[in-house]
């Protein structure tokens, strides 16, 4: 059987049990608290839209081109522009044939704002505009698809909104025609209902000689209907046999440690304790004297009977703490030596333990 130093074997011991502790708490979170199954979210049914809105610019008769029309994503002249024809185009596609029904409309709005500070800017003014009242289209397949031409007349709604610069004299800081294609749709399938839209957008700005078109012209979107599905949960059984093993093993070395170790100092006689506690607390203040204290007469010895006195009087003299052991009588005495006195306070200690103690003045004291 192995000795331990008795701190040494409790801490030991006391991390064994913390570790079956935290197995047994693992144990019980995953098979009592611990969801036994998941519920998730899962796609029956999915779908894709996607938007695309085609234009050209058609020119205002003049002397200076000979071009009517012209291509999107160029620069345009707004005086020589009459109006943009657009062709709007809309697709669903879906995995599987639905019910597919929609409606689908062109609203607009000719805008005037107005910068107010250097960040900030206000709507002024607003005309509303229809350019498709809401159209509807019913589908059963597992695509739909819709087409719709506009045109747009851009000079007139420059020119009016000349007229209300001319008539307010408000010079607006952003003038911009904004066309809105609504597009809503239904569908019915097996799996489920599901609601959807698309929104692209076509901006024409007018403010200053020359515009380009922008916007969001060619929006994509997909979607599904999810349906929510529960299922085993991952790593149960898995966890339950790590956490098994870690505690099976934990508690093995818990009993082999408790059979096969022991407390060096749990038979410790009362002085054997004292004499442990004086050298570890004060070990390093003890010198450790390899033979008898020398004297060259018999200087008057004083008895001191605690140990924390002999410190005091060692800190009163400036004077080191000196250590002699006989391990024959297992006596222990410490000296403080002064002139003419000397200051002694001894211990008797059972020679059994002596290597224990001895352990404790080695880890503790200098040696001379």
């Amino acid at each position: 059987m192995v000795s331990l130093n008795g701190r040494l074997r409790a801490g030991i011991i006391l991390l064994l049990l913390l570790i079956l502790a935290a197995c047994l708490a693992g144990l019980a979170w995953n098979n009592l608290v611990r969801p036994a199954e998941v519920t998730e979210k899962v796609k029956v049914y999915s779908y894709q839209q996607a938007a695309n809105i085609d234009y050209q610019v058609n020119l205002l008769p003049n002397n200076f081109f000979a071009e009517t029309t012209l291509g999107p994503g160029q620069a345009y002249i707004t005086s020589l522009t009459d109006s943009v024809q657009t062709q709007m185009q809309y697709s669903l596609v879906g995995e599987k044939p639905a019910e597919i029904t929609g409606t689908y409309q062109v609203d607009g709005a000719l805008v005037a704002y107005s910068a107010m500070g250097n960040d900030t800017e206000m709507e002024v003014w607003r005309r509303n505009l229809s350019f498709l009242e809401p159209q509807t289209f019913t589908v059963n397949d597992s695509k739909a698809h819709i087409q719709e031409a506009i045109s747009i007349p851009v000079n007139s709604y420059a020119l009016f909104a000349n007229a209300v610069q001319e008539a307010t004299k408000f010079s607006p800081s952003r003038l911009e025609l904004k066309i809105d294609y609504f597009i809503q749709v239904q569908g019915k399938t097996d799996a489920g209902d599901f609601t959807d839209e698309l929104h692209p957008t076509l901006i024409i700005p007018l403010q200053g000689r020359v515009f380009a078109v922008q916007g969001e012209l060619s929006p994509e979107k997909e979607g599904a209907i999810e349906a929510e599905t529960t299922r085993p949960a991952e790593g149960i059984q898995t966890t339950n046999i790590g956490l098994g093993i870690g505690w099976f093993l934990a508690a093995l070395l818990c009993i082999g440690f408790l059979m096969l170790t022991r407390s060096s100092d749990k038979d410790l006689s009362p002085e054997e304790r004292k004499l442990v506690h004086i050298l570890r607390q004060h070990g390093d203040r003890v010198v450790t004297l390899t033979g008898s204290l020398p004297t060259a007469k018999p200087d008057p010895v004083l008895l001191v009977d605690d140990f924390e006195d002999l410190v005091k009087a060692a800190d009163e003299i400036e004077q080191p703490i000196l250590y002699e052991k006989d391990e024959e009588q297992g006596e222990h005495s410490f000296f403080v030596v002064s002139n003419p006195y000397i200051y002694r306070y001894s211990l008797l200690c059972n020679p059994v333990v002596q290597d224990y103690l001895d352990e404790a003045s080695t880890d503790s004291a200098t040696s001379l």
